[in-house]
This record gives C-alpha cells, sequence and structure tokens, in this order.
C-alpha cells in the first residue's frame, strides 16, 4: 500500500488533496510553470498507464483561512463571471501550455475538474447551480465544438468538465484521489 501523500491548494488553504496514487501528479500553480502572467489550474494528475490527464482546479469560499468574502465567490459563481474570468481562461491556457511544451501524449483523455467546497449553498441549490455552471463552462471551454460538431482535432482537447463539491468529489473519485477538510480532520 502507498502512503499518503496530502497537498494543498496553497499555504492558507483549508482543502487537502491525496495525490499518493497519482502516477505524474504536478503542481501547475507554482513558480516553475515559467509565464506568470498565463492563467493555470492548481494541479495537473497524469496517468499513463490509463492515459488520462486531470486538470485540477480548487475554489473554497469556505475555507475559514481567507479573508476574502465567501458571498462575492459565491455570488460570481452564480453570475458566471467565476467561469469566464477564471475557470475557463486557466483550463484554455494550461492545455495550451502543456500542448506546446508536448506534454499531452497522444490518445491522453483530459478531464477538467473544479472542486467547489461550498456549503453555503443549500444541498438542492448546489447541484443545480453545479450542473448549470459545468454547462457554461463547457461552452466557455468551446465544447463539443464549433456550431455543435465535434472539432477537428477534438482527441487532443478537453472531453468533459465537472464541477463538484467536496462530498461529490469523495463520492465520484475518493476511491483513487482523496480530498478532506483540515479544519475538520
Amino acid at each position: 500500500m502507498t502512503a499518503e501523500r496530502w497537498w494543498r491548494d496553497e499555504e492558507t488553504g483549508d482543502l487537502e488533496i491525496d495525490v499518493s496514487a497519482v502516477s505524474e501528479p504536478w503542481r501547475f500553480d507554482d513558480e516553475e510553470h515559467g509565464i506568470k502572467h498565463w492563467k493555470k489550474v492548481d494541479f495537473v494528475f497524469h496517468w499513463p498507464e490509463t492515459k488520462e490527464l486531470w486538470l485540477v482546479e480548487i475554489k473554497d469560499p469556505d475555507n475559514p483561512y481567507v479573508q476574502g468574502d465567501p458571498a462575492r465567490s459565491i455570488e460570481d459563481f452564480k453570475q458566471k463571471k467565476l467561469i469566464h474570468e477564471s475557470l475557463a481562461p486557466k483550463a484554455k491556457d494550461t492545455f495550451l501550455h502543456l500542448l506546446l511544451d508536448d506534454a499531452l501524449p497522444a490518445g491522453t483523455s483530459i478531464t477538467y475538474i473544479v472542486l467547489f467546497a461550498c456549503d453555503a449553498l443549500p444541498p438542492a441549490k448546489r447541484a443545480k447551480y453545479y450542473r448549470t455552471a459545468a454547462d457554461e463552462l463547457r461552452r466557455a471551454l468551446g465544447l463539443p465544438g464549433p456550431r455543435g460538431r465535434s472539432w477537428v482535432k477534438a482527441d487532443l482537447y478537453i472531453k468533459d468538465c465537472l464541477i463538484l463539491s467536496l462530498h461529490e468529489w469523495n463520492q465520484e473519485f475518493g476511491d483513487r484521489v482523496k480530498a478532506r477538510r483540515l479544519s475538520t480532520v
């Protein structure tokens, strides 16, 4: 059994992800990225053996250690500002960086996953907002392609995107990549 290896999204982060089962984890949002004016996701997880690559972004309005206004983050999310000004550009710039750096092996399936940890939204509303936001994020990423047709080179691009709560993340991916909130551990 592999020892757990937990990564936080930032120094003040209250969420951790166990990357011990990820073949090639990359803390993409660090200085090694090399292009400061490009937006970038927090992590890139690659499993060459299964030809999977995840672009992972963490948004945590519930983080008790951050001074920002959680209500503002939630409102930006509801109004789609977060999607168009942050989430979509991060995915596109990260994809372009990986493509131009020849870090996307042929046949690799790319999924963009946003962990949006926000218990302030009631579960029923949260599910609706997340579905609507994921649909908007797909459109902002150009999925499925122009005029509803697939891109000619669709096999190179992001296949899908998901927006998940902490609970949903662990239901969907907990057997491979667990996530937890530090303030409740």
